[in-house]
């Protein structure tokens, strides 16, 4: 389980390692934030459509800007990446919470 910690309104880059030996070549990859496995509820989505997750050799790079943190009401949520086969398959391959972390600074 990876915790990725998130700067509340400041533009942080993370990466999500996976198995380096996994070959995603042509995959795409799909991430969403919850405050709960069980909340119908999405707090902000990742995707390779809106080029906010790519993939990397052994990770997934997560961006998140500030224009989107910055309005973010939650400080705390739960996320998983699944990766998209070309022929539509899709396998979880990573999962984790996410910490918000407010500013001080004003």
């Amino acid at each position: 389980m990876h915790i990725l910690r998130v700067l509340k309104g400041s533009d942080t880059v993370l990466r999500v390692p996976f198995d380096h030996h996994a070959d995603l070549t042509g995959f795409e990859a799909w991430m969403q934030i919850r405050k709960s496995k069980s909340n119908e509820v999405v707090l902000d989505e990742l995707t390779t459509e809106n080029k906010r997750i790519s993939i990397g050799h052994g990770c997934f790079c997560l961006s998140f800007p500030h224009e989107i943190t910055e309005n973010w009401s939650f400080r705390r949520g739960l996320f998983d990446i699944k990766a998209i086969s070309p022929d539509g398959g899709e396998v979880r391959m990573a999962e984790g919470k996410i910490l918000v972390i407010p500013g001080v600074t004003r």
